[in-house]
């Protein structure tokens, strides 16, 4: 007996199978379109994976809305180590909107040429200032040029050691951030925020996963589409 095949059945099979062809064609031509699918993948699977560490929480639309909201719920003097500074817009958004009350010292770590490898979509050598750092005069500032295995071991820690610490990850890749973690963790108390400037992405994510949930028990704090703030509440 020949089994009959509905004409709607049919209709959908070949409406997605053109569907296929078509994202096939447009992707193999197009970079552009490859990076969009990418990133909407690398978005989705953040999301996804706030909800299954933090449960359902929401999402405010711009970083600087959630740094707002981090600074205004403090009673205690911040002491903030930026590990990735660029070109240092970040570091002027906060000085600018914070006074020595609220931020007591700021330290930003970074080669000033760039990213030392690729990343994304971005070659080796992007974000580079040129070896310079930013040009921001605040007395609150020092920076730290170059390598940051080489830098972070002349870090005074009595720098940061009253009131409570921020650790501002925005490295990009892994193995600078996995650093800065290793040498900052002792420093960690009770208290202290982590913000993560690209926890979407698997380099920092990889951090998050490896190397600082499994450290200790976190609050979350706050995220958007791409960035990512906890309280640390206790440490192993």
């Amino acid at each position: 007996m020949i089994r009959s095949v509905k004409p709607r059945a049919i209709r959908i099979g070949l409406g997605a199978w053109t569907l296929q062809h078509l994202a096939m064609a447009v992707l193999s031509r197009s970079p552009a379109a490859r990076l969009k699918v990418a990133n909407a993948a690398d978005l989705s699977s953040f999301f996804d994976w706030k909800r299954e560490t933090f449960g359902p929480v929401k999402a405010v639309k711009t970083k600087q809305a959630l740094w707002r909201a981090r600074m205004r719920a403090s009673t205690e003097a911040w002491h903030v180590m930026e590990f990735g500074v660029a070109f240092g817009h970040a570091t002027q958004w906060w000085l600018k909107h914070n006074d020595d009350k609220v931020i007591a010292t700021w330290d930003g770590f970074d080669r000033f040429t760039g990213l030392p490898r690729a990343w994304r979509d971005l070659p080796a050598g992007a974000f580079s200032a040129d070896g310079l750092t930013p040009a921001i005069d605040d007395s609150r500032i020092a920076w730290h040029v170059g390598d940051l295995e080489k830098t972070i071991e002349q870090m005074d820690a009595d720098r940061i050691a009253a009131g409570r610490r921020l650790a501002y990850f925005d490295f990009d890749l892994y193995e600078p951030s996995k650093i800065a973690w290793d040498w900052i963790l002792p420093h960690l108390r009770p208290g202290d925020i982590l913000y993560f400037d690209e926890a979407f992405d698997a380099d920092e994510r990889r951090l998050l996963n490896e190397s600082v949930l499994p450290a200790g028990m976190y609050d979350y704090v706050g995220a958007t589409l791409l960035n990512l703030a906890i309280e640390v509440r206790s440490l192993n």
